[in-house]
């Protein structure tokens, strides 16, 4: 398990295998469940970082690079 605070939000990442892989548990914690636009944006975000992971440590491809 990873934790930490990104802002003011705590936020952990799990690691969790099963039969076909490892499954990745993002939580992010401490919103205004009414600012549903930055919920969206954060979500957003951590589908970009995952998806980055994964090119990564399956294809070692560096993917952010590309957009900076």
């Amino acid at each position: 398990m990873i934790e930490f605070k990104w802002g003011e939000h705590p936020v952990t990442i799990q690691f969790e295998d099963n039969e076909v892989g490892t499954v990745v548990i993002t939580t992010e914690k401490d919103f205004n469940s009414k600012d549903i636009d930055q919920l969206l944006g954060q979500k957003e975000g951590w589908v970009y970082m995952l998806s980055c992971l994964k090119a990564y440590l399956e294809h070692n491809v560096t993917i952010r690079a590309a957009i900076l």
